[in-house]
């Protein structure tokens, strides 16, 4: 593999107010639920810990909780064996290795990471993101997507490597394909035009790469 030829899709959720996390994690459990039946491979980087939370968060009265969540981690102890006609799970950190922050296990395998996110940046910088809706400050949604495409994608390229899909020689630059198929979710770390400043969307949460919708407001 090397990055001219990267090609993928990806979509992004992430929660302006505090309001909006309900309706992230329900998107979220479709997308399992889809993944789950129509996916060849799930990878997670230590999918355990994530999916326990999870589990754990309430859910709507007189509504399901979170069909795709259960199942997925229902599956993820038993992820050697998968069921017929589900997806293979992969987690990147118990699987492949070494455990810990997947920017460690990224670089071990000859992945580099984004400037700025390597070892722990990445973690405290999502942090610094999820506290300010509680202070009652807007989020940063480039730097949040940032390091959320950073992670899917390592993830995903660790999973290919894990079951034997994706090689690559030398050291492979996460960045070269964010740059090339993704640039417009954080175009400040992406290399795009950047507004100076942009208005919440009316239509929710931030999904850049689902498709056409309207642009949000912005001035320079």
């Amino acid at each position: 593999m090397s990055a001219p030829l990267a090609h993928f899709g990806y979509r992004v959720l992430i929660p302006g107010t505090m309001g909006e996390d309900r309706a992230v994690v329900q998107q979220l459990d479709t997308l399992l639920v889809q993944a789950r039946r129509e996916a060849r491979i799930i990878a997670w980087h230590s999918g355990a810990d994530d999916l326990h939370v999870l589990r754990r968060l309430p859910g709507v009265e007189h509504e399901a909780r979170h069909p795709g969540v259960h199942v997925v981690a229902d599956g993820w102890e038993d992820r050697a064996r998968p069921y017929r006609g589900t997806a293979l799970c992969v987690d990147t950190a118990l699987d492949l290795g070494p455990t810990g922050l997947i920017s460690d296990t990224a670089v071990a395998h000859n992945l580099v990471p984004l400037d700025g996110f390597e070892g722990g940046r990445q973690q405290d910088s999502a942090q610094r993101q999820c506290d300010r809706p509680a202070a009652g400050a807007p989020v940063d949604g480039d730097a949040l997507a940032a390091g959320v495409l950073y992670s899917a994608l390592a993830t995903a390229l660790l999973g290919g490597l894990r079951t034997g899909r994706l090689h690559w020689q030398g050291a492979l630059s996460i960045r070269d394909p964010l740059e090339q198929v993704a640039w417009s979710a954080a175009p400040p770390f992406l290399g795009g035009p950047v507004p100076t400043t942009v208005k919440p969307h009316p239509a929710g949460p931030y999904a850049p790469g689902t498709g056409p919708r309207p642009p949000a407001e912005s001035t320079r």
